[in-house]
């Protein structure tokens, strides 16, 4: 039956002009659907098809003759466009268009195994990941394009669609379950019984969204975001290593491929770098080691820290997903795929996203400047070293937490009676989270490496408990017991690491006793005090308090004020960083670097 319809189409596309090369033979496979195979090794392969062919915007008018849309809404026409050549059998106006296309209409797939059609207990195998996390997020934007265009025009029957629009207007409240036995179910099974229903719209949705080109291929002047649909040269299936091009001209679109094609094996087209999140989400496959897979981090900022880096911090990247690929249905004014024209606010009001790829570490030194930016001190530099190890260790932080979402929820989904779990799906889940897994651990062991380095590069300028413990005895033999007595042991469980450096340096201070191994430490501090001599010590909740239990009780041996102990907080504040990552959380003194 399938090998009718393929046998169909190209007879079809045959009559109208298509131009297909000698040697190849297009068959049905049942894990890859339609597929080119080589017949024959062919220099540089050409598959051409005329503009007569092309699903275009221009034929909104004929069979959307009444509706009227902005030209940044024409993709979402198009989606109904497809969606009333597929489902509406009744328009006589659109029935000779209808025929036309019959043949192509008749291979496309029944549906696009999106994870946005999964059942609910499929979807479940996704928990923890950004594509499991943002399903629903995705499906409720497709529908609100819809929801959008459907109010917009007076010439739908919404008393057909109630439930669809009812759905909407209540989609937060509503569950997946609900959303899936109502809607969703009619779009995997092809069944919707309205043409503008939203189950049809979604069908075409995918369709678009897993086999269109962009228009400005064969229009120059077109908007960058408008798509078309090349029957017959969609049936070429994906493969990042081929190399291809893609030519326009007054009459046809046409594809080469650019080398030899071998006998027996496959013609390929080439979707760009598409990581598996982004192939099993628009085209509903994986690919088992695919360089180009990636993690997405996203961070939220506000408008006052984007403006200020965008200003005066050039070698800080704030990425979004357009400076990473482009999708079909990429909004893009003017053709502005770098955004010019678009404010900050408008650009970055999802957050700042960057991918982690295993062949590009640059993106994690990219996040690494971003998280050193915002965990640096006041007066301090992000490029400081002090800020680079409090970026690293946050970063560290943000990955470890997104990792253990993942771990925590590698919990075997069940299926049930309702809801069965399709192999295949299955199958394609694992992959992509495991590969997920493995980034993000990837990502953790050079961030851990990177620690390793900087802590050996820097170990004379750095300054730990510990290391006072080994190189300052007479601290704790002789300064610490005129403080604590007998009960020095007892104190020294009682502090953590940032309070015992407080401590040393606040004793050291007043006794003018620095061993020369950390003098720097007295330079630091005198530099410090210097940079804010007008700058009045606050009250400080933990200094005060530090202070009243050391130092302010009659009979202290130290007599070291309030504002000496609020300013040497202020100091280890700006000079310190803690091992969040780590078991013992050690904080950390850094050498300022002139």
């Amino acid at each position: 039956m399938q090998s009718e319809k393929i046998q169909r189409l190209l007879e079809w596309g045959r009559r109208f002009g298509v131009e297909i090369p000698s040697g190849v033979r297009f068959e049905h496979d049942e894990i890859e659907g339609i597929r080119c195979i080589c017949t024959e090794t062919i220099e540089s392969p050409t598959l051409s098809i005329p503009n007569e062919l092309v699903i275009r915007k221009e034929l909104l008018g004929s069979a959307l003759p009444n509706i009227s849309y902005k030209d940044a809404d024409s993709n979402t026409y198009l989606k109904f466009l497809l969606a009333k050549l597929m489902y509406d059998n009744r328009d006589e106006q659109i029935k000779d268009l209808r025929e036309k296309f019959k043949p192509y209409l008749d291979c496309l797939p029944a549906v696009v195994d999106s994870p946005l059609i999964w059942n609910p207990q499929e979807q479940a195998l996704l928990q923890g990941t950004n594509l499991g996390n943002s399903l629903r997020d995705t499906l409720y934007a497709i529908w609100r394009q819809w929801y959008t265009a459907i109010q917009d025009c007076d010439l739908f029957d919404k008393t057909v669609i109630q439930k669809d629009l009812e759905l909407y207007e209540n989609y937060r409240q509503t569950s997946m379950e609900t959303i899936y036995d109502s809607i969703l179910m009619e779009t995997v099974n092809r069944t919707p019984t309205v043409w503008y229903s939203f189950s049809a719209f979604l069908w075409s949705h995918l369709i678009f969204l897993s086999r269109a080109f962009p228009e400005y291929v064969l229009n120059s002047n077109c908007e960058k975001h408008h798509v078309m649909l090349l029957p017959i040269v969609d049936l070429l299936n994906h493969d990042y290593k081929c190399k291809v091009e893609w030519l326009g001209s007054a009459s046809k679109f046409s594809y080469k491929y650019l080398g030899t094609a071998e006998k027996g094996t496959q013609l390929y087209n080439n979707y760009g770098r598409k990581g598996n999140e982004e192939l099993l989400s628009g085209y509903g496959f994986v690919l088992i080691d695919n360089p180009c897979s990636s993690v997405a981090l996203r961070i939220k900022l506000g408008f006052d820290s984007i403006s200020e880096i965008l200003t005066n911090e050039p070698n800080i990247q704030l990425l979004t997903l357009e400076d990473y690929t482009t999708f079909a249905f990429d909004r893009r004014p003017n053709g502005n795929g770098n955004q010019e024209g678009k404010s900050a606010e408008r650009i970055f009001r999802e957050g700042v996203t960057y991918l982690i790829c295993k062949d590009n570490e640059s993106s994690l030194q990219n996040m690494l400047n971003l998280f050193a930016y915002l965990n640096k001190a006041d007066q301090e530099n992000w490029n400081e070293l002090t800020s680079q190890f409090r970026g690293l260790q946050n970063l560290r932080l943000a990955l470890d937490q997104k990792l253990r979402q993942m771990d925590v929820k590698r919990i075997e989904t069940e299926p049930t009676h309702q809801y069965p779990i399709d192999h295949h799906r299955k199958q394609n889940a694992m992959t992509y989270k495991e590969e997920q897994v493995s980034i993000l651990k990837w990502a953790l062991s050079l961030l851990k490496s990177k620690e390793k380095q900087w802590l050996s590069e820097n170990k004379t300028g750095l300054l730990t408990a510990k290391k006072i413990m080994k190189y300052d005895p007479s601290f704790l033999d002789e300064e610490l017991p005129a403080i604590f007595g007998s009960n020095v042991d007892d104190y020294l469980t009682s502090l953590s690491s940032d309070q015992f450096l407080a401590l040393w340096i606040s004793v050291k201070l007043f006794k003018k006793s620095f061993i020369a191994k950390y003098s720097w430490v007295e330079e630091d501090y005198k530099n410090f005090i210097s940079d804010n001599i007008n700058v009045v010590p606050i009250s400080d909740p933990e200094a005060d308090s530090f202070h009243r239990a050391l130092f302010d009780k009659s009979g202290a041996r130290y007599n070291i004020s309030i504002e000496d102990i609020r300013s040497v907080f202020r100091f280890l504040a700006g000079r310190t960083f803690t091992r969040l990552a780590s078991r013992d959380q050690e904080t950390i003194l850094v050498r300022r670097l002139a």
